[in-house]
């Protein structure tokens, strides 16, 4: 007895389960963190969009300092983030560009942005964000550059290499220290899905222009919630990132004063400015945020099961 392949049966029935049954092999969105509890040693976790339960992934590396920005790219499968890192000699804090492993964690240093000496910026990056039309990663640093004409320090938009880390100043945003028009902390920074370029500090949810860093303030924020009273806390969105499939807002709430260094992960509602708290990151202080898209490898284990289907016997006479 021999088996003998009905190719023509098999290909038949996956192109038939395929377009019968095509949320079967979609892909869903898994949301990723940084926690930046031990200060020693930054981890990268998984987030239970419903509970904000947290799995632990892995160390990124040993002497990441301020993990505070993360994007993944689809176009490579590849996650970015940046978290600064103390030289030796001269001592110095540099921002660096790093990739991380989503089995294990594990962070590779890309380079140093090199943005605190090439664009005399000296703090560190609080966010990143992806466009989804080419790519660009888009970095926002508060304390930045002296406005023209005067000893003011405003937060700057860059642009970062993805093959080298190498920041690229777009422009001030805006933001600043008094007087300023407004100061911002937390600072998280994303693309929704019809291409805008979002902030949220703590004040209100702004949108700032990609080509030039220049905002246009909006939304006031409303942190009121039955996790915390907002009018004792110091309040601010610490991270943000948007579901690639719903276009939900998805904020790392973060507080501190009278109950130090607690986050939450909530759910932005950009018209109202209102939150949708989904619960505390329990122990952790999560101050990145990126969706991951895996690649849909479940079609291609249903059609190889399918392909079995094809299949037949035959008996040899």
């Amino acid at each position: 007895m021999t088996l003998k392949i009905n190719f023509h049966a098999a290909g038949f029935l996956f192109v038939a389960f395929y377009f019968a049954f095509p949320s079967n092999v979609q892909a869903t969105a898994i949301l990723y963190g940084i926690d930046n509890t031990n200060a020693a040693l930054r981890t990268l976790v998984r987030i239970d969009q419903s509970s904000a339960a947290l799995t632990t992934v892995g160390a990124i590396q040993p002497g990441i300092s301020g993990a505070s920005g993360m994007v993944y790219d689809p176009a490579t499968q590849t996650v970015y983030a940046t978290g600064g890192v103390f030289t030796a000699e001269p001592r110095f804090f540099n921002t660096n560009l790093l990739t991380l492993n989503l089995s294990t964690g594990a962070g590779t240093v890309v380079g140093p942005t090199m943005h605190e000496t090439n664009l005399s910026v000296n703090g560190n990056i609080t966010d990143l964000a992806r466009r989804p039309t080419d790519g660009a990663i888009f970095a926002f640093a508060p304390t930045g550059i002296p406005s023209a004409g005067t000893s003011d320090i405003l937060d700057v938009l860059m642009t970062l290499d993805s093959t080298t880390g190498l920041a690229t100043l777009v422009g001030q945003t805006g933001f600043g220290p008094p007087p300023a028009a407004q100061d911002s902390a937390g600072n998280g920074i994303a693309f929704d899905l019809s291409g805008n370029l979002l902030q949220a500090n703590q004040h209100s949810l702004n949108t700032i222009d990609p080509a030039t860093g220049a905002t246009t303030l909006g939304i006031a924020l409303d942190f009121t919630g039955t996790l915390f009273d907002a009018s004792l806390e110091f309040v601010r969105v610490a991270a943000m990132t948007v579901h690639p499939e719903t276009g939900d807002i998805y904020t790392s709430v973060m507080i501190s004063g009278r109950t130090t260094g607690r986050s939450f992960l909530a759910i932005l509602d950009p018209s109202f400015g209102t939150f949708d708290y989904v619960g505390e990151f329990a122990g952790a202080k999560i101050d990145a945020l990126a969706f991951v898209v895996p690649e849909p490898t479940t079609l291609l284990l249903l059609g190889l099961g399918l392909a079995g289907l094809g299949f037949t016997r035959q008996r040899l006479h």
